[in-house]
């Protein structure tokens, strides 16, 4: 979400698969690593009726935070209820899409993904990182009043742009970020941002987001993080629960999720668009990790999905 556009504009890339924008509705281009963006829900709802329709962002993290109305949201393949106060997270490349009620109160706050503050918070920048990982819904519950007293002036910020606004805005959005960082580590799906191996997994995170359908063996993601299979290996299993070698798994399969849900073209197509040689074997890869053929999971997911939000 961002910017003004109308639903023509925002429908018209979608005969090619799911739309890629930088702000929801304008043309997608390079973020800059200091991009910071904040405007209310209504901005752009009010000009769409209260619907963003399904998009993704490439390289931007995004939270959606409601104060007064719950909105339903489409986060991938899962359907979410979000009850305000709350704030909805979405990290870059997750297909996502709202139905708000109108009249909304909240603001969208995105933000380049590798975004860490200014430079002297950012030793906690751990800390959001694992804000980043995987999209949820956080309860303010009782921060709410607080959340949106920074929302409120990192917004006025931005958009009086006096002296040093640049500069308050970062604070401002570090401190935002800390106040979620908290909520989820409560949540119990936060990892502690002082952990040093939690450079080397999201220095890996990012090779795996960037290589994934080139199908690097975890020795060549290894070698160009400078450090050995077993230690790579070891610190995926304490941080993420899972081998390096399913880390990289699951990012693949994550994209097959997604396309096949969210974009029309065959099976086959999408097998070679995701690296594979043979679409066979690539039916075979899914089959085993979902338990069903990509024919048959797109189908069972679209019916699932149906009516929610331009599914």
């Amino acid at each position: 979400m961002g910017g003004g556009t109308d639903k023509s504009q925002a429908k018209g890339s979608r005969a090619a698969g799911v739309p890629v924008f930088t702000l929801y509705g304008e043309a997608e281009t390079a973020a800059d690593v200091e991009f910071l963006h904040i405007e209310p829900i209504s901005a752009r709802g009010e000009l769409l009726g209260w619907e963003i329709d399904r998009h993704t962002h490439r390289g931007l993290f995004q939270a959606v935070f409601l104060f007064d109305k719950p909105a339903k949201a489409v986060l991938d393949n899962q359907v979410a209820e979000a009850a305000a106060p709350c704030a909805i997270l979405v990290p870059s490349r997750v297909v996502h899409a709202f139905a708000f009620q109108p009249g909304t109160e909240g603001y969208v706050l995105t933000m380049a993904a590798g975004w860490a503050g200014p430079k002297s918070v950012q030793r906690a920048s751990g800390l959001f990182d694992g804000l980043m990982d995987e999209p949820v819904v956080i309860s303010l519950e009782d921060d709410a009043q607080s959340c949106k007293a920074l929302l409120d002036q990192l917004f006025r910020e931005t958009r009086d742009r006096r002296a040093g606004y640049g500069l308050a805005s970062e604070w401002l959005s570090a401190c935002v970020l800390m106040m979620l960082a908290r909520l989820r580590m409560a949540m119990g799906g936060a990892i502690r941002g002082d952990d040093p191996r939690r450079q080397v997994f999201a220095r890996f995170r990012s090779m795996v987001e960037d290589r994934y359908i080139e199908h690097w063996p975890v020795s060549r993601y290894a070698q160009a993080l400078a450090t050995s299979e077993s230690r790579l290996d070891c610190i995926c299993r304490t941080l993420a629960g899972r081998s390096a070698f399913e880390v990289v798994q699951n990012r693949v399969l994550l994209e097959a999720r997604r396309r096949l849900v969210h974009v029309g073209a065959p099976v086959t197509a999408l097998a070679y668009e995701l690296g594979f040689e043979d679409p066979a074997y690539f039916c075979r890869f899914f089959k085993r990790h979902t338990g069903a053929t990509p024919t048959q999971w797109r189908r069972t997911q679209r019916e699932r999905l149906a009516g929610t939000i331009h599914a």
